[in-house]
């Protein structure tokens, strides 16, 4: 693992803010030669990380406590793989491959024999799981969305769409197992289907038309984002060149009429949503191609609403990565002229710091994050970085 000292510029800020314990960036796995888009994937829960990437097959990295473990070759095959992870350190990886969706869970020390969820080819796809470890996955292939979700001693699948979705459709599950499934039809609407356990998932509600669109940088990626609280209360979030769309579910209340968080949306990848257990949000896009790179943000508070539109420093192509912690406060990470960069919102300041680079070095893309669900200031964010026709995966951990 290479340190890149860099990311103590990060750590100043993130201590002023309370997010204490930042670490420099960390290599996990070298280049080997090749430039083959690797599209890495993290998930953090009660301490616990794990980072997927494909590289002749599907390869993991989890972290320990003191660092991150030498890469696991996980499946011969596949590519975009995504990940979850329960309270236990039990993961989750879903990937597509040449025989479709497929599947390996960790638990009790080892990882199960591979299994495959839909044998259809070029699946999109999204994993989530519960505190206890049961997982739930949702997909768009053959024309329709699918959700399945593990139940006694095997999966129980459902169909939520007879339509397929528009890029990658997203799951978003809480500690009890309240699950929201999400995705984005050819017409710009927003869809989202609820299942409370034991019950079986609810009928779908859309949004209004022209909320949510294709990305047209970082694909296979989703179209929206979903997040929701312990509470069982869900966000789903999308935006067009138009506007930005907000989705909402209400327990109690229902789904929600569809809010325009802004007038000018997205042009290039979705808004990327993040959601505490306490209710506490925060979503974030940039206009890359039409309409100025600068990072737009907006947070949410519970009681009070959504609170004015902020503007961030300009960022380079692709995804932002977004991520909150269980105080409300996080932080906005995405790829600048300095390779790797974030801001980090302060709940309490309702405000955006000042940029800090993660990584300084050019070639960084594809980035997520991942963010600890009970903890004010837990995650890591992942990349891949390419440069002279090789290709690393790297990561950066906050207060793990």
């Amino acid at each position: 693992m290479t340190p890149n000292t860099s990311m103590l510029v990060r750590c100043a800020i993130g201590c002023l803010l309370g997010l204490m314990g930042c670490q420099p960036a960390e290599q996990i796995e070298p280049g080997n030669g090749t430039i083959v888009g690797a599209a890495p994937a993290v998930a953090v829960r009660n301490g616990h990380a794990v980072v997927t990437w494909h590289r002749s097959g599907i390869r993991v990295s989890s972290y320990d406590g003191s660092g991150w473990s030498a890469p696991q070759l996980i499946a011969p095959e596949g590519t975009y793989p995504d990940v979850a992870v329960s309270d236990s350190g039990g993961a989750i990886v879903v990937f597509g491959s040449g025989l479709g969706l497929q599947a390996r869970v960790y638990a009790t020390s080892r990882w199960s024999p591979l299994f495959t969820l839909d044998s259809i080819s070029n699946p999109t796809y999204a994993v989530g799981v519960e505190g206890a470890g049961r997982a739930t996955v949702v997909w768009s292939a053959g024309g329709q969305v699918r959700v399945s979700h593990q139940e006694g001693g095997g999966w129980l699948g459902t169909l939520l769409s007879a339509s397929a979705a528009v890029g990658r459709p997203q799951i978003a599950v809480n500690g009890s197992g309240v699950a929201f499934a999400a995705w984005c039809d050819a017409g710009g609407t927003i869809w989202g289907s609820r299942r409370v356990p034991p019950n079986s998932w609810e009928a779908s509600s859309g949004s209004t038309s022209a909320c949510c669109q294709a990305p047209l940088l970082d694909q296979p990626g989703p179209a929206i984002s979903v997040g929701v609280s312990s509470s069982g209360e869900a966000v789903i979030v999308g935006g067009t060149t138009m506007r930005v769309c907000e989705k909402r579910y209400v327990p109690g209340s229902g789904w929600q009429a569809t809010t325009v968080l802004n007038a000018s949306g997205p042009d290039s990848t979705a808004p990327q949503l993040a959601v505490a257990p306490d209710g506490h949000a925060l979503v974030a896009w940039n206009n890359y191609f039409t309409g100025g790179a600068l990072i737009r943000a907006r947070a949410y508070v519970p009681g009070s609403g959504w609170g004015a539109v902020l503007t961030g420093p300009a960022a380079g192509q692709g995804l932002l990565g977004v991520g909150i912690g269980s105080s409300g406060s996080g932080a906005i990470v995405y790829r600048s002229s300095t390779g790797v960069s974030d801001v980090i919102y302060d709940a309490a300041s309702g405000i955006l710091s000042a940029p800090s680079v993660v990584y300084s070095q050019s070639g960084a893309y594809l980035l997520r994050v991942g963010f600890d669900p009970s903890q004010p200031g837990q995650g890591v964010s992942t990349w891949q970085q390419a440069v002279s026709s090789n290709e690393a995966i790297w990561a950066a951990r906050l207060g793990l």
